[in-house]
């Protein structure tokens, strides 16, 4: 059996990049009435979340800020985890920012349109699982895979008894896909929205390719920021695409507006809400919609017409926050691509979001799922009404 997968994966499907890097280019491509024209195309970094709970001090003593996001090579997450988890206790969770997302589309959408999700993998175990977990979650796996020996990309996500996540990753294999022209063939078919998460900002001519593909499909394309750190990190990447008018809906939570206020020099002393508008209303020069997520506050909604709102987030238990910010862009985005209007969208990303959080590394149970799509289509109702 190891030997006809080793053969499967190394057949004539395969091809090199431009580098010389051996990857697989085959794609299953959603087929029949539900996928005609209603795709979402998520991209990003498929990574095995390993979840691990540590005290306020501990993250303190190590030196690092909470709720930062950040790569390291492989052997500094080792050494991480002997530091934080001497008892051994760890979680290991299917990961990634867009993944989630397109998770959480495919598992709200069911039949009713095609979500498809783009990343590379390594040729190993943890590879081969994401494709079968994208497939039980209703979404087409794009996976390139590679034959260089780099794993599947890993995240250490520290959580603290707030709920809050730091995150550490090791890209692997990931990190080998840095160029649009690596992408399957035919990924922009009946492409409705692209979603790219921050981490893409990392690989700017595979990001920046990949929009101006969708945009030529005559798509639409989604940002979430991320992290604040990523914000910082790739500022020039991110103000480029901006201004290059490829972003069109972008998502971020309260930390990354500031980063992004911070940025582009637009701070109010001393007044977080003016800098979170400030952020906004300097983004909204060059996208049509800008989202900002507060975690337990109400998410302030702004589009470059001029609309302004907020949404409450619905009041639950805290277990940690991996993976809130992405059950909040599925929500949200499931109800703009159904044309509801943004406080609808808000309010399907509130209630999205905060089931996530009630939830280990946001693993969803197929019983919340259900619920959830169940919730969510009572509030479009009454929103429609």
């Amino acid at each position: 059996m190891q030997l006809a997968l080793s053969q499967r994966l190394t057949s004539p499907s395969r091809s090199r990049d431009r580098s010389g890097r051996s990857v697989d280019r085959r794609i299953s491509m959603a087929t029949g009435p539900g996928a005609a024209r209603t795709c979402i195309v998520g991209l990003g970094d498929p990574v095995v979340d390993v979840l691990v709970k540590v005290s306020s001090k501990n993250l303190e003593q190590l030196g690092l800020q909470c709720g930062g996001s950040v790569s390291l090579h492989k052997q500094q997450i080792n050494e991480l985890l002997k530091q934080v988890a001497d008892d051994g206790h760890r979680t290991n969770v299917h990961g990634g920012s867009a993944a989630n997302v397109l998770k959480g589309l495919g598992n709200l959408a069911l039949q009713q349109r095609s979500a498809r999700f783009m990343g590379m993998v390594g040729l190993d175990d943890a590879g081969r699982q994401f494709h079968d977990h994208f497939k039980q979650q209703h979404v087409d796996p794009l996976l390139l895979t590679s034959t260089s020996g780099k794993a599947t990309a890993t995240c250490l996500c520290l959580l603290t008894p707030d709920g809050e996540r730091t995150m550490r990753t090791h890209l692997g294999a990931s990190s080998e896909l840095d160029k649009a022209e690596q992408l399957p063939e035919g990924w922009t078919n009946n492409c409705r929205l692209l979603h790219c998460e921050g981490y893409c900002l990392y690989k700017p001519e595979l990001t920046r390719g990949a929009m101006q593909a969708a945009k030529a499909a005559g798509a639409e394309v989604c940002l979430d920021t991320a992290s604040f750190e990523v914000v910082r990190n790739c500022w020039q990447t991110l103000l480029n695409l901006l201004e290059e008018g490829l972003v069109d809906l972008l998502l971020c939570n309260a930390d990354e507006a500031l980063a992004v206020a911070e940025m582009a020099g637009v701070t109010c002393r001393d007044d977080e809400l003016e800098s979170m508008e400030a952020a906004q209303r300097f983004l909204l020069r060059h996208c049509k919609v800008c989202v900002v997520s507060r975690g337990s506050k109400p998410c302030v909604v702004r589009s470059s017409s001029g609309q302004t709102l907020t949404c409450a987030t619905p009041e639950v238990d805290v277990v940690d926050t991996v993976g809130a910010g992405d059950c909040f862009a599925a929500g949200f985005l499931y109800a703009y691509l159904r044309g509801a209007n943004l406080q609808a969208c808000a309010a399907c990303g509130c209630i999205l979001g905060s089931e996530a959080v009630s939830t280990s590394g946001a693993e969803l149970s197929p019983g919340q799922w259900q619920n959830m799509r169940h919730t969510i289509a009572k509030q479009l109702a009454e929103h429609a009404s």
